[in-house]
Formats: C-alpha cells, structure tokens, sequence
C-alpha cells in the first residue's frame, strides 16, 4: 500500500473515531509522537498507546537513556535535539515532553471510548516518512481550512523572489499551525510564526522540529509581540500574513492597537475595519530592503471610510503592487480578494494587475491560482508600463487599492464616456429607521407618499405606495420629480426605474433609494435606466460597489460612474426602443401569468370533480 494510501487510512480512520473539528489536531500529533520514537529510538513502538508515550517520554527526560539511544542509532538525534533547542522552537525539555504527551491527552479526552491498540497499531505500521507527511499535509477534505491556500503561498513566495535581494529571515505573523513556515523554509535560512491559538502554534512547532528547521513559533497576540516591537533589531525580509478579515474589537482596544502598530509608519486612527492594522503591525516586523504581503478583501481597499490610511501609505510610498486574485481560492468564502506588496522603501508609483481570472478549476468549488500565467502577464503588462499608477491618478479613485478601478474596460470602451454627475444632479434618499417609520404609517388615505425600492419590479414603478405623515421641510429636500430615476443603494443586484408615476402630490425617496435627476437636453432617463440593465452598465455598477456582505452604492462612487454620454438624439431614440421592449416584456408576462392560472384553474377543476362526470 502507497503512502498516500496509508495516510487516507489514518485519515478516515480517526475522521470516523473523532469529532471531526479536532481529528486532525489529534492525529497530527499523535503522529508527531511516533515519529519522534522511531527517530530517537530506531525501533518499532509497541501495541500500547499509553506504554509507546510514556517510553518515549522517559527516555527524553533521563539524559543516560537519550545518550544510550544516540549511540544506538547512525547518526545522533541527541545533538540535532540540542541544536534545535538553540533555536526556541522549544524551550525547554518539559515544553518538548509536554507536546509529545499532548496527542495521548487529546486523544482520551475526546474519544476514550475508542481501542487505543488499534490506533497504535495503525500508527505504528506507517513508517516515518508517512508520519512526517501526516504531521506536514494538508488533509484532503478538510473542514478547517485554517491553512493559506498552496497557490496564494506560490504566489506569494514568487513575488518576494522578484523583489528581495536576499532571503534571510521569514515571518508569518498569523501563522495557523505553520503550512506556510514548511514552504519558506526551503527558500528562507529562518522562519518565524507568530499565532494566538495554542492548539495551532503547538502543532507549528511540532512541524518545525520534527523537519529539523531552523526558526520558532511564539503563542502571542502579533499586535502585542514584544520580540518584533518598534525599536527591535531582528527584522524579517519577508512578511506575510492572511489575517482574520474585518475583525471586530472593542473601542479601548483599538487605542491599544494603535500604539503598539503605528511605529511612525501608518498614521493610524479608528478606522471602520481592522484590516489597515494588521498592515501596520506588518511594518514593525520588516526590515528596510523587505517586503509585506497580505490577503485583503478588495472591498477593505476601496471603502471610502478608509481613503485617508490608503492616501497616506501612498503618499510615503509603501504600495508596490496589488493583484486581485480568482474568487473562490479559499473554499471557505468566495469574497473578492486581493494581494497587496507594501515596504519601507519609497516608490513613486503602483503597479496593479486584475488576476482575477488565472485560475484552475480543481474541484467544483474550489480555484487554484494558475501562478505561473499571472505571473508572466502581469511581468509583462509592467515590462510595457501598462499598469503603473501615480499618485495624481490614485487620488481621483479616493485612493482605492482595487486593481478594477483602474484597469477594468469599461471605461475604455464606453463610447464618450462622461462621469455621471457631470449630466445628473444626485442625492440619497430620506434616511429614517424602520422602527420610526411603523410610527408615522398612515392607513387613512392620508399622508405623503413614500417610495421605496421594494416598489420597484421589472423597471416598474408600482403606484400603490404606503403612505406616511411626513414633515414638511423633509418632502421639499427629499420628493422626486417625473422623469427622476431611481437605483436601489444596497442589494445584489441593483434595480433601477424611471419615475413616471404622478407626481403632482409630493412622492418622497426613502433610504434606500438614490435618486438621479438628468439635466435637460443632456441625458435622457429612459436611456439611463437602458444602460444600467445593459452588460455593460452592470458592469461598472459592480465595479464602483463596495462591500462584501451585501454591496452598498456610495453617492460619490455613482456620481463617478462612466456613461457613455451619446448624442442628445440618439440617447432619445435608444430610450424609446427601451421603454417600448419593456412594455411588450410586461405585457407578456402579464399574459403568461394568466394562462398559468388558467392553466392551474383547469387542474383545481380536475381535482375537484367527481368520477365519471
């Protein structure tokens, strides 16, 4: 039997003994256990789980029986465990004994109902090779998927091979239970991880020793690690982290943050999402000729409530590059992401790539990033200088780090493409809580109109909308006119009519609408709305959303969205053709409709008849 046959064996065997959110967290270190007693002992461990654990660690704790084991063996394991020593990845013999004996305590903790002899037996019969290769992969099936994807650490590592001049130092700043430290352990002479999960970091270090590679693990908080503070001398070239996105902390915690991140780098205040913090934090542990790498969601780095932290890493020229990767690379969520390059070195401009579709497609669900095609496009695209962007061009994005800001084709082939303000006079809705607004509800027949977006179907404004007792300077700076369009401002898919309803009696916007007014003689509202239900007007719709739970259009953002600003009188004769084809679209479905219930009357009918009539 191969030893990828073997591994599956284990792999479905404890999978079936065990919940299945800490089998692998056991196995791994049971695994850990038994190769270390055929590495120090050279022998086979016996059918007993507890004598196979308690032997070994008898022998690590007397220094007669370890040197007794060392002579035994062709080479000396007792010194390579003293070198290793000398690197922290434990600190002493009792952390070391601690994690051998971790596995056996798990093990009867969650599951001390299963046959202990089989599992020993089991583990014994996989020879050390096999150990090492469970302690090391991935899991095939994995729920956890706590470990960065293989091609996003390919990727990441590729990147710091066109940037670095020298490989010395790596760290992984949120380092999981280590599967990128094993990967830059082969181009790096150190590697550091720092993790706030014991259970995670515990498991890291195993892998470190167990691969006799040179580096440490510290269970801490990264934000609070005193080993990289401000003023420490031990910097790394490469940086990375794939940080938990968006995390949520307490007000007075973020002051704490604050200082311990800012190191005179990123000028940091409260900001809407943590993301920028763990950015900073990523500077503190960089030398000055290195790079930081990190996985951000796309709507993180185009949000406007962080424009100011973006301006300024831009203007003290810490961007180089943002790649915006394929969706679905982490299994876990399909929200869009990006990689983001950073330093302490200058640079003027940077370089973005839309990676978004160099991808493999490995499992219905699951992307694998096509690396080696990213890579030479985008060593391409800025061997031609076609992707680089300086300040002045970044600052009429409000500073977005998005790379579909500034390289998407929509506004290139936008015929005369105009930014929307400059044809609409634009403004949001009346914001107003729902719990306020069941107050005010009139059932009387009187009260002022309230239009909301769930008024709006098929390009349709119903005109049976609620009515409220609305104040009177709230109408005036709120109410639509005939010929206004309105877009909804959060949904997935945006929705978008014209207002042709009478509007002789004041109808007022709610919250959840944006209304566009064209000015006359310059854009037309039926060819408007044209554009917005085309391929292409959905396209830049999405593009200048932000959010990743539910896309939110930003008043700024729409008055910037391209149009294409045609002729007076062709806008005029596409709106027609528009709003005739949406009429017949009606029609038709009415019609349909009706024949379906006709059609369901007929069946109701069959139903209900009596046999033989």
């Amino acid at each position: 039997m191969d030893t990828r046959n073997n591994i599956s064996r284990i792999n479905s065997y404890f999978k079936a003994q065990l919940p299945a959110s800490v089998a692998e967290d056991v196995l791994r270190k049971l695994a850990f256990t038994y190769y270390l007693y055929k590495q120090i002992l050279g022998e086979c461990p016996s059918e007993d789980l507890d004598a196979t654990v308690h032997y070994l660690t008898s022998v690590l704790s007397d220094e007669k029986k370890l040197s007794e084991a060392s002579q035994r063996q062709s080479y000396n394991p007792y010194y390579t465990y003293h070198a290793l020593f000398g690197n922290k990845i434990f600190e002493s013999k009792g952390e070391l004994i601690d994690a051998v004996e971790s596995g056996l305590k798990d093990f009867y903790f969650y599951c001390n109902k299963v046959d202990s002899m089989q599992v020993s037996i089991i583990l014994s019969s996989l020879t050390e090779e096999e150990l090492l290769a469970v302690l090391n992969n991935q899991f095939e099936g994995s729920i956890r998927d706590d470990s960065t994807p293989e091609s996003v650490v390919n990727l990441v590592l590729a990147l710091a091979h066109s940037h670095l001049k020298e490989k010395r130092r790596f760290i992984d700043m949120t380092c999981s239970s280590g599967s990128f430290l094993l990967k830059a352990a082969k181009e790096f002479n150190y590697v550091e991880g720092v993790e706030i999960n014991k259970e995670n970091a515990l498991i890291a270090k195993m892998r470190l020793f167990a691969n006799v590679i040179l580096g440490e693990v510290r269970n801490c908080n990264c934000f609070e690690d005193s080993w990289h503070h401000q003023t420490a001398p031990v910097k790394s070239d490469l940086v990375f982290a794939e940080f938990p996105w968006k995390m949520i902390v307490k007000d007075h915690y973020q002051k704490e943050i604050m200082l311990n991140c800012n190191a005179n780098r990123f000028v940091l205040g409260p900001t809407s999402t943590t993301d920028y913090f763990f950015m900073s934090a990523m500077m503190n542990y960089l030398n000055e000729d290195g790079i930081a790498v990190t996985v951000v969601p796309l709507s993180t780095l185009s949000n406007l409530s962080d424009s100011r932290v973006r301006e300024h890493m831009v203007r003290r020229g810490f961007v180089k590059e943002v790649i915006a990767l394929p969706s679905n690379i982490f299994g876990r969520t399909n929200v869009a992401t990006a990689l983001v390059v950073f330093g302490l070195k200058k640079n003027d401009r940077v370089a973005f790539f839309d990676g978004s579709s160099y991808f493999k497609q490995e499992k219905r669900w699951i992307n694998v990033i096509d690396v080696e095609r990213l890579l030479a496009d985008f060593s391409k695209a800025k061997e031609q200088n076609m992707c680089f962007f300086g300040i002045e061009e970044l600052a009429k994005h409000d500073y977005s780090f998005s790379p579909l800001h500034y390289l998407n084709k929509v506004e290139n082939i936008i015929p005369e493409a105009a930014e929307l303000a400059s044809a609409a006079e634009i403004f949001t809705g009346w914001q107003v809580p729902s719990a306020k607004l069941e107050t005010i509800h009139k059932t009387d027949g009187t009260g002022v109109q309230l239009l909301q977006m769930s008024n709006v179907e098929n390009g349709i404004i119903s005109t049976k909308l609620e009515r409220y007792d609305i104040p009177q300077t709230t109408i005036e700076k709120f109410k639509v006119e005939k010929g206004d369009v309105v877009i909804s401002t959060k949904s997935l898919r945006v929705k978008s009519a014209v207002v042709d309803i009478d509007t002789n009696e004041p109808v007022v916007a709610s919250g959840s609408i944006m209304v566009i007014r064209p000015k006359a003689g310059i854009l037309d509202p039926y060819y408007l709305v044209a554009y917005f239900e085309s391929d292409l007007g959905k396209q830049a719709l999405e593009l200048y959303q932000t959010g990743s739970v539910i896309p939110n259009l930003s008043i700024n953002n729409v008055k910037k969205l391209p149009i294409p600003l045609l002729d007076y009188s062709r806008q005029l004769k596409i709106g027609s053709q528009y709003r005739d084809l949406r009429d017949l679209i009606i029609s038709e479905r009415k019609r349909l409709k009706a024949l379906e219930d006709k059609a369901n009357g007929i069946l109701d009918n069959l139903w209900d008849s009596k046999e033989g009539e």
